[in-house]
Formats: structure tokens, sequence, C-alpha cells
């Protein structure tokens, strides 16, 4: 195996076995690198040789789960490239539902500890990322529109849906099925973007 495959397998071993150290034990304060190279099934010095310590094992972790998304979504846009923009936004709301509930447990031990592990430049690049996807999907699909106008559109779509997520995450913890959940938030982003468009979604 290569070794920049096996350094990769070695990262997300380390990531995943951190997730679960860390809801078993409910406090990041009382998670020991020694319990996570045990669960990861790698010795101590393959952990030091990509991880300087805990904290940064931990920001890593979150921002994989983030990247996911992000790749998540560019991928549904392009599946859906020749799609109204209504099927889209349908798909793209789909999959921020879907990796929100899939893992819901996962989800909720990572944001309770995202402020003691992540800088503000990490919380910038995420966010920032997700806007930029939904400013392409709005851009590429919808009627033209100043682009000030479709980054300050795109904001607000991103922040109903994180929140969301995040309710639903947090709050009603698997509660609601997945179909309650989602069409929940897609009456609210649909009901918010034919209110700044003035019309119906273009089909």
């Amino acid at each position: 195996m290569p070794r920049q495959q096996r350094g990769l397998m070695s990262v997300l071993s380390l990531e995943q076995a951190f997730v679960r150290v860390l809801m078993l034990t409910g406090d990041f304060q009382k998670v020991k690198v020694r319990d996570v190279v045990d669960v990861a099934g790698v010795g101590i010095g393959t952990f030091y040789d990509y991880f300087p310590n805990l904290q940064v094992l931990a920001a890593s972790a979150m921002r994989a789960r983030r990247d996911a998304l992000i790749r998540t979504l560019r991928q549904t846009m392009v599946r859906h490239a020749d799609a109204s923009l209504s099927t889209l936004i349908d798909a793209m709301l789909d999959d921020c539902v879907e990796m929100a509930l899939q893992q819901p447990k996962e989800w909720a031990a990572l944001m309770m500890i995202e402020r003691q592990v992540e800088d503000l430049r990490g919380f910038q690049a995420f966010h920032v990322g997700i806007q930029q996807t939904w400013v392409d999907a709005l851009e590429s699909h919808g009627p033209a529109l100043p682009l000030p106008q479709i980054k300050t559109m795109s904001a607000m779509v991103h922040a109903i849906t994180y929140g969301w997520c995040t309710q639903e995450i947090l709050v009603f913890r698997g509660d609601r099925t997945r179909q309650a959940s989602r069409q929940e938030l897609g009456s609210a982003v649909h009901g918010y973007l034919k209110a700044m468009w003035g019309q119906p979604q273009p089909e």
C-alpha cells in the first residue's frame, strides 16, 4: 500500500476513533490519547506522526465531516446540472438532512466541543465554503441577479439549513422522522427564495 494512502487511512482511523471515545466519555477533557489509539488500532507513535495533540485531532475530525458535506453537495450539483432550480434545491436539502440525521449522536458530540477546539478561521472556512456552494447553485439555476444579492440569499439559505439541522441534532435528537424534518426545512427555504424573487421559482 502506498505510503500516502496508509497515512490517509491512519488519519481517518484516528478521527473516527476520537469521535467514538468522545461519545463514550461525554467530555473532551476525559479523552486520552491512549484510549484513542487503542480504538483506532494504531501505535501511539502514529498518533504523534499526524497530530501534536488531541485538540488538533478534534478539529481535524470536525473539518472532515464538514468537508464531506460540502463534497456531497457539490456532487449533487453535478448530478443535477440539467435539473430545475427547485429540483436542485430539494436534492441539496435532502443531503443536508440525511447527513445530519444519519449520525446525529456523532454530530452532537462534536458540536458540543467545537468552540473548545476550533478557531475563528476554521469556522469561517466552513461557513464560507457552504455559502459558496449555495451561491453557485443559485447562480447557475436561478434568475439573473446581482452577485451581492445572490450572496445574501445564499447566506440566508445556509443559515436556515444549518440552523435547522443543528436543532434536529441537539434539540429534537431523533424524535422526528426524516420526512417530517425535510418537509419543514423545504417549506422554509423555498418560501424564503420565492419571497426574495417575488415570483415562483423557475422550472
